[in-house]
């Protein structure tokens, strides 16, 4: 991820829940990837299993909002949290908007159509500090600091690749 963003990529990265026989440990290794993608320059999209006609997992059933784990509500909200952060991570009039919105919803209605599991998946949504979330959620996002800018590079980035059979390939450095 870092060298696309280098390169001035910012990848559309959707992510599927709710698969058929999808477990926990499932759910908290796709947390873990979410953990290590923190801070990247890309939109993360979540989205419910579909099963489509003609494919294996066509007679499958689709994930349901009702049937949503706390970890999978964990997931769902991480993603836009991160996409918050990157489109609009310096307006604070939406972060007052989110700080306020959220609330309201999950105590008119979230809570009613979802349950209790969205609570503080929601409350990381909104933007609550980490450090009042960490022991109710799987992922510990303390030390995340949404930046506009990227690190510095400390390493040199060696293709690896020489070239490909049938393109011409230019050499950047030149």
């Amino acid at each position: 991820m870092e060298i696309l963003n280098r390169h001035n990529w910012q990848p559309f990265c959707t992510f599927i829940i709710g698969l058929p026989g999808e477990k926990d440990e499932d759910t908290k290794a796709s947390l873990d990837l979410l953990y290590q993608l923190r801070g990247s320059k890309a939109l993360f999209v979540p989205t419910w299993f579909v099963p489509l006609e003609n494919t294996r997992m066509q007679n499958k059933e689709s994930g349901k909002l009702i049937e949503m784990t706390d970890l999978q509500w964990e997931f769902f909200f991480t993603c836009w949290r991160y996409n918050i952060d990157y489109i609009g991570g310096s307006i604070g009039r939406s972060r007052w908007q989110w700080s306020v919105g959220v609330p309201l919803y999950y105590n008119f209605m979230g809570r009613k159509l979802f349950g209790r599991g969205v609570k503080y998946p929601l409350a990381r949504f909104a933007g609550v500090p980490e450090r009042l979330l960490r022991k109710k959620l799987y992922l510990d996002l303390s030390d995340y600091h949404s930046s506009m800018t990227l690190n510095p590079i400390n390493r040199e980035i060696i293709p690896e690749f020489e070239s490909v059979k049938g393109l011409n390939m230019v050499d950047a450095a030149a």
